[in-house]
């Protein structure tokens, strides 16, 4: 396949990808009263360590505390966010990590459209991550608004694909940690017929990562279903113009350190 073609062919999978994984993508929100809130980041539902966890980035909640606010995630379209209890939220400081065993309540009064990543589907492998195509989706802060008229935060989540950085990095950068170019001045998103509006990339923190799955394997057998769970957004670096994941396998091993801890913060 010549380069042009490949490039048609990423660029392809990036809608079907944003449909096939909606589903898992969590709003973070900072609650102010019954009628107000505020986005702070992203997150996602999935299994790890045979539990149901919504995991984002520790600094997201810490955000919404000092800002006086309760944590909630959104639980689907047309659903009020489900308010998760500080006591409750695992961290890994470190890593900035941060993972709210799901109750039986979300699940009760979440939407239809909430579902949890499989474990099979995450790859902790670090072999394919800089030759397949990456998609981040998530919850960029400006495309999210708090409408009392439509009772609750209205948010657009934004799907975006790239290829692993290898080269020009921040010096900061840990072992447990890979780069995505993201360098927004370059980007728009359509608001309107008559405008465009820079993307802004906050609110992105926490956001899942996936592989399209399309290394190793002929791209006319490529579907949706062939994607895997690579890691989390934590942050962005201007400088260097990259979103920076922390890798799967270091998610998982988190999860089970935590667990065998007892640790909450």
């Amino acid at each position: 396949m010549e380069l042009e073609e490949k490039i048609r062919f990423a660029m392809g999978t990036i809608q079907p990808m944003a449909e096939h994984t909606y589903p898992f993508v969590r709003g973070v929100v900072g609650v102010e009263d019954a009628q107000n809130g505020k986005l702070f980041g992203s997150g996602f539902t999935c299994e790890l360590d045979d539990r149901r966890l919504i995991v984002t980035a520790k600094h997201v909640i810490d955000e919404i505390l000092a800002d006086g606010r309760k944590p909630a995630f959104s639980a689907g379209y047309g659903v009020p966010p489900r308010l998760a209890d500080p006591k409750d939220i695992l961290v890994d400081e470190t890593c900035d990590l941060a993972f709210y065993p799901v109750p039986p309540g979300y699940l009760h009064h979440a939407a239809n459209s909430v579902s949890f990543w499989p474990a099979e589907r995450i790859d902790t492998s670090w072999e394919r991550l800089s030759h397949d195509f990456l998609i981040v989706h998530g919850f960029p802060g400006r495309r999210a608004y708090s409408s009392a008229q439509l009772g609750g935060i209205v948010a657009k989540s934004l799907p975006y694909g790239a290829m692993r950085r290898l080269e020009d990095l921040p010096e900061e950068i840990k072992p447990f940690q890979f780069a995505i170019h993201f360098e927004p001045a370059s980007m728009r998103l359509e608001t309107h017929e008559d405008s465009k509006e820079p993307i802004d990339p906050h609110g992105l923190s926490g956001c899942p990562v996936f592989r399209i799955g399309a290394s190793g394997r002929s791209v006319d057998d490529w579907t949706p279903q062939s994607s895997l769970l690579v890691g989390m957004v934590t942050r962005w670096d201007h400088d260097s113009g990259v979103l920076i994941a922390v890798h799967a396998e270091k998610i998982l091993e988190s999860t089970v350190s935590l667990q065998l801890a007892g640790h909450t913060p």
